[in-house]
């Protein structure tokens, strides 16, 4: 026959079981969750900058917190997770942001620097353009952007007024970083005397903090001869006769909608490629230039809405030259269906 327990022992062994384990468990999360700031300006003007972040976890967040150069600007715990960010001086900082789970598992920081600064002075522009073409072959344009602190980018766009109508092709150039001059090239190829006619070419430059200069158009007229071929480009003798090659890989070989369409290209040569550009012939005889630089590995081809004058057969050429003169290509045939 079994003892009964005395009150005594049944305390002691309700205390054992509470000891192994009967209570509430602890919690099993150890999955840290993930934050990400969202797209911030790399130089802004001094005041307030709104900065947001997007989080997720596992099992759920409990908050996210925001620092200013390590020191807490706010703790959110409601999504959109954002914070007010006062920054009324000059200068270069760092916007983190750390999410935090119901577990207390933390995030790896999100970071992003950004650079405070008064400029308020417009960038400048200058651009040497023929006047008149009068002969096929490649015309060299230069453009030339200055600013008192840091040039940012060129945006170009070159209007062809051809019989079949308006043609516009955008393009831009991004400087290098940290710069206050930059300088790009803008090849023209003029084939024939289906690009006769009066064109423009509009640039407006912008630095880094958000200046922009007066849009700058040259008008360019051209008025070469009918049945006039393009001459054909000399090649100057040296012992290098080994021409670059070219590879491209297209997005789509169908075009349906206006929009930019990333190419990538792939340019090789035995000593070095000196000079890469690319064209875009459309249907009609007509071919869009676009200016590239020797060590680009992709491009984007922007279509605009005026394409759909020349729907039907496109093809997309990338030249590739080397010092000595030696030239390589590769062409991949498109079609145009715009609406």
């Amino acid at each position: 026959m079994k003892s009964p327990l005395t009150l005594p022992a049944l305390l002691a062994a309700s205390l054992l079981l509470g000891a192994c384990g009967s209570g509430p468990a602890a919690s099993t999360d150890r999955t840290p969750p993930r934050v990400a700031l969202n797209a911030v300006p790399d130089t802004v003007r001094p005041g307030e900058v709104q900065v947001g972040a997007t989080a997720s976890d596992d099992v759920a967040v409990r908050e996210v917190r925001f620092y200013l150069n390590d020191k807490l600007v706010e703790t959110d715990r409601t999504e959109p997770y954002q914070a007010p960010y006062d920054l009324s001086q000059s200068g270069s900082f760092v916007l983190k942001a750390v999410a935090v789970d119901t577990s207390g598992n933390e995030s790896a920081p999100a970071t992003q620097t950004v650079k405070v600064s008064s400029d308020t002075t417009a960038p400048q522009l200058t651009v040497e353009a023929p006047d008149t073409i009068t002969q096929p072959g490649i015309s060299r344009i230069t453009v030339r952007a200055s600013d008192d602190i840091q040039i940012a980018y060129v945006d170009a766009a070159l209007t062809l007024n051809l019989p079949g109508g308006a043609l516009t092709q955008r393009q831009r150039f991004d400087a290098p970083q940290n710069v206050a001059q930059a300088e790009w090239t803008y090849d023209l190829p003029i084939s024939d005397s289906a690009f006769n006619g009066t064109h423009s070419l509009t640039l407006v430059a912008h630095d880094a903090a958000g200046n922009a200069s007066a849009p700058l158009t040259r008008t360019v007229v051209v008025n070469v001869p009918a049945g006039q071929p393009q001459p054909p480009v000399t090649t100057p003798t040296t012992g290098d006769t080994v021409a670059p090659t070219v590879r491209l890989t297209l997005p789509t070989t169908t075009i349906t909608q206006p929009g930019t369409y990333t190419v990538r290209v792939e340019a090789r040569d035995n000593v070095a490629v000196t000079a890469l550009r690319a064209e875009l012939a459309l249907a009609g005889g007509v071919v869009v230039p676009l200016s590239l630089s020797p060590s680009q590995t992709e491009f984007v081809v922007p279509v605009d809405a005026s394409y759909r004058l020349y729907n039907g057969p496109a093809t997309l050429t990338v030249f590739a030259r080397d010092a000595a003169g030696n030239e390589g290509s590769d062409r991949q045939a498109l079609t145009l269906r715009l609406p």
